[in-house]
């Protein structure tokens, strides 16, 4: 029974994580249509900056399911630690990209 559940987490882990990339890379290929079509430079950063952090979001939940769930030995503490580390770094981005889509929308207006 521990078996199947911890497949199915692993499985799950890995659909969030493919969810997204694909996210991502959507936004990328939407970002590359508007640069072809001649859109603004705002739109182009406001999809590209969209959808890079919500794909962040998915991978985020991906590695606490991986790291806390997954992973119960005892390099547990070094796994945490590169965790909290990749949170922070993608929380940082997140913050850069929030304030960059602020600015971006007042530059708009």
């Amino acid at each position: 029974m521990k078996e199947i559940i911890f497949s199915i987490l692993n499985n799950t882990a890995f659909i969030i994580g493919l969810i997204g990339v694909i996210v991502i890379v959507i936004g990328v290929l939407v970002g590359f249509y508007f640069y072809i079509t001649r859109k603004t430079f705002w739109k182009i950063r406001m999809v590209l900056v969209k959808h890079i952090l919500l794909g962040l979001d998915f991978l985020i939940a991906r590695d606490i399911i991986e790291t806390v769930i997954l992973k119960s030995n005892s390099a547990l503490w070094i796994d945490l630690a590169s965790l909290v580390l990749i949170i922070a770094i993608r929380v940082i981005f997140s913050i850069f990209a929030e304030k960059e889509m602020d600015e971006l929308m007042e530059d708009k207006k």
